[in-house]
């Protein structure tokens, strides 16, 4: 909603809530981990 077409996402992988956004969003995603 706030993001614009220029932004880039960083996610969690380690968290399911965060991981089901991928479809959710157009924006490129740079994931990390602390377990992987």
């Amino acid at each position: 909603k706030h993001q614009s077409p220029n932004d880039n996402l960083i996610v969690n992988y380690d968290n399911e809530e965060t991981v089901k956004i991928k479809k959710e969003t157009r924006l490129p995603i740079y994931w990390f981990s602390t377990k992987k």
